[in-house]
């Protein structure tokens, strides 16, 4: 787990999209959504719910 990937998930909550996440972090919404991936593999759960 890595600082940053908490920043991540902690704007992602915070704004509740990753859409808005990444216009207020200035990231791409992949390089976002691999973070949290990566974020998810490591903890084994989901740590965002994902609606299409």
């Amino acid at each position: 787990m890595n600082l940053h990937a908490l920043r991540l998930f902690h704007v992602i909550s915070s704004t509740g999209s990753v859409t808005r996440a990444s216009e207020m972090l200035r990231i791409s919404q992949p390089a976002i959504t691999a973070q949290i991936k990566k974020f998810e593999q490591e903890q084994n759960r989901a740590a965002i719910q994902r609606i299409a």
